[in-house]
């Protein structure tokens, strides 16, 4: 039979999830507002790649364009977001 039910549980502290929660909207606006400032064909492919967690075969059919333009999308896209972050940290 199992033990008692006073054995060491860790049990959620709600405050933290709600804490955690606001933290991971504000990120999540964050980021939506430094995609909003890449091209949109950046801004789409980024978030097929790694929002979506799409392939890059995946990203190139949904934008029309071949896999090397995909690639060079998202590549820029996430070279431009690092240059827009480090904007924000200075």
């Amino acid at each position: 039979p199992p033990g008692p039910l006073t054995e060491d549980v860790d049990v959620a502290d709600p405050r933290q999830d709600v804490a955690g929660a606001a933290e991971q909207r504000e990120t999540s606006g964050e980021l939506a507002e430094l995609l909003a400032r890449l091209p949109e064909a950046q801004r789409e492919a980024v978030v097929l790649r790694h929002v979506a967690d799409l392939s890059i075969g995946e990203v190139a059919a949904i934008l029309g364009v071949p896999e090397g333009t995909a690639k060079s999308h998202v590549s820029r896209g996430l070279k431009k977001l690092r240059e827009l972050t480090q904007e924000g940290v200075r």
